[in-house]
């Protein structure tokens, strides 16, 4: 969850050259841009369709030639997320999230994510055992199909599941989260047996979920707690350990993670292109270098991703909220989710970054017309149920969107 202070909060001084660098001077959608906006697009959303539009535009002019190998295609799961509760159990779901796995291997996804929230493994939270279980008979799933098993351990967020989540934060203190993660972790990592785990993605959204304020130093000290302790609790595990951030939040995340030598990999998330002040595929760029810089050893991946329908003046002024997901359903922004894929595919290319996974996958198989009766003045939760329903259909037929398309293009 992207949230208003984080896109305010300075990102510190890294603005080292990079691919992106000509795409921070990109000028608000000029009457010549607004012109190229298809004819399909409502008048509402014209003038942000023009800039996010010519914001990609100047990246992908900005990508240098590379020879560098492709990087692994990686796909989120969206079925399997934890917030659904003991739903993820039931007979259709278990069905339902095969036919996504199958059609996701058909797309030519070389890993796929799973996103796995605390407290789902803690049994003071609920049944513990149950969703382990669940969850590395997922990985076993995956496995059998030929593709790598990537796990973000997440955190339920208040507002977005039927569970008890509100509750069990009230009390919770930084150390019992700290050691009810860790567990977690290492259960991840002993029954899962991911290829990678991501122990924490956007810090800001695990302290908005729980309340707590854990600072970036506190974060970076949980991160090299548990890669310090996790080769005495799970000798001779395989699972590549890394920790990330938001490029909206503090470049001291990444700072403090490349100076954790145990540590395998940076993981970026990477979803509005800029807050107006910061350009964040230029972001997500410096920093990898920067990393880079401090330890040369140190993989990078690009852990989740979407291209965010928000302009830079309506991030100055609102948090993320279901309105601006509920936008990324409609099918006129088609063309541009396209190009954001490409984008971040050169950025990945350009900057040696081993795996990138974007996140809103059901895009992969069908977006809704945003002028049909069905969508017109419906919420945006009753959206996004008829986008899930969209896709799943899309699935069962076999059809993919060129979304879809381009993502197994590569």
């Amino acid at each position: 969850m992207l949230t208003r202070r984080d896109f305010l909060k300075s990102t510190g001084g890294l603005l080292l050259a990079g691919p992106a660098a000509c795409a921070s001077q990109t000028p608000d959608a000029s009457d010549a841009a607004l012109a190229r906006v298809p004819a399909d697009v409502p008048r509402e959303y014209r003038a942000l369709y023009a800039e996010l539009d010519a914001r990609l535009s100047a990246f992908l002019r900005g990508l240098p030639p590379t020879r560098r190998p492709r990087p692994l295609r990686a796909a989120s799961l969206l079925t399997v997320n934890a917030h659904v509760g003991d739903k993820l159990f039931s007979e259709t779901w278990l069905r339902t999230h095969r036919l996504y796995l199958d059609r996701l291997q058909a797309l030519r996804a070389e890993a796929v994510v799973l996103a796995v929230s605390y407290p789902i493994l803690t049994p003071a939270f609920d049944d513990a055992q149950a969703y382990l279980d669940f969850y590395a008979g997922m990985a076993e799933e995956i496995r059998r199909r030929g593709m790598k098993v990537v796990v973000k351990h997440n955190t339920l967020l208040p507002g977005y599941t039927a569970l008890p989540v509100v509750r069990y934060y009230r009390g919770l203190d930084k150390s019992r989260f700290g050691k009810e993660r860790y567990i977690e972790a290492a259960q991840i990592v002993n029954a899962v047996k991911p290829d990678y785990l991501s122990l924490v993605g956007e810090p800001g959204t695990h302290n908005s979920a729980t309340g707590l304020d854990l600072s970036v130093a506190e974060w970076v000290g949980y991160v090299r707690a548990v890669v310090e302790r996790l080769p005495r609790d799970v000798p001779n595990h395989r699972t590549l350990i890394g920790a990330g951030a938001g490029t909206w939040e503090s470049a001291g995340f990444f700072e403090g993670y490349a100076r954790i030598r145990a540590l395998d990999y940076v993981d970026l998330h990477v979803y509005p292109l800029s807050n107006g002040i910061r350009d964040y595929l230029q972001v997500a760029s410096a920093w990898t270098r920067r990393v880079r810089l401090i330890d040369p050893s140190k993989r990078a991946i690009v852990g989740e991703t979407w291209l965010y329908k928000a302009g830079r003046r309506e991030l100055a002024e609102t948090a993320a909220n279901k309105e601006i997901f509920a936008r990324d359903t409609y099918g006129f922004w088609e063309p541009l989710d396209v190009k954001f894929l490409q984008a971040i595919d050169g950025l990945a290319r350009a900057e040696g970054i081993e795996l990138y996974a974007p996140f809103w996958t059901r895009y992969f198989f069908a977006y809704l017309d945003a002028t049909s009766p069905e969508v017109v003045g419906k919420q945006p939760d009753e959206v996004m149920e008829l986008a899930n329903r969209a896709a799943f259909a899309a699935m069962a037929a076999g059809r993919t969107t060129e979304t879809g398309r381009t993502f197994a293009a590569g």
